[in-house]
């Protein structure tokens, strides 16, 4: 691993709560990242890396990890992805979140969803491990190396509603929901706000239903 990478220069040598080593924009000090380097096959950068970075080039969304450099032509193929300070989601204390803030970041994992399948993508490994955490407490999902192409027919929607249960079932601990928020009703009488934010999924879903 070298202290540069075209523009990029290390800053430290690993984040507390993200494991990848951080480097600093040259020219724009305010910009800061994650390197993911990738060995070659034959000569070529390994698949897995090339979907990744070519899946990640043609996404455009605030709950998706942005791509921000790459070079392909290099000895060593390697991409810069923004920074994610909080880490991925299994490092994150939710004892200390609300339901309604687990709400709000089931939702934007929603919006992600919804949005990859609008581009005819999926991947096959939507766990808490690839979805990371940003300030503000923003998930974004990221790791595309097992991304691959969706129908937008019902059984593209069947898959993408799997993926959502799935994450909401690991997010949640394999706890009930609605015990949840009748946990929360009773502790912050806070009904409107939750019904809200109830009425935002329920909204998503018929989004996709109805594509």
């Amino acid at each position: 691993m070298k202290e540069q990478y075209g523009k990029w220069k290390r800053v430290e040598p690993r984040n507390t709560n993200y494991i990848l080593p951080v480097y600093q924009h040259i020219d724009k000090p305010e910009l800061l990242g994650c390197l993911r380097l990738q060995g070659t096959s034959n000569g070529k950068p390994e698949s897995r890396f090339l979907i990744r970075i070519n899946t990640l080039k043609q996404l455009d969304h605030p709950n998706i990890l942005k791509l921000l450099d790459y070079d392909l032509e290099a000895e060593h193929p390697w991409m810069i992805t923004e920074l994610c300070k909080g880490g991925d989601l299994r490092k994150v204390d939710f004892s200390k979140w609300t339901v309604h803030e687990k709400f709000q970041c089931y939702q934007q994992v929603c919006d992600a969803f919804a949005y990859l399948w609008e581009q005819g993508i999926t991947k096959s490994d939507h766990n808490l491990k690839n979805i990371f955490l940003k300030e503000n407490k923003i998930p974004v999902i990221g790791d595309f190396e097992s991304a691959s192409s969706v129908s937008k027919d019902a059984e593209g929607v069947r898959r993408v509603l799997n993926q959502a249960s799935l994450f909401l079932w690991e997010f949640m601990e394999g706890k009930d929901f609605n015990l949840l928020l009748c946990e929360e009703r009773r502790i912050n009488k806070d009904i409107d706000a939750l019904s809200k934010e109830i009425e935002n999924l329920q909204s998503q879903k018929e989004k996709l239903y109805s594509k």
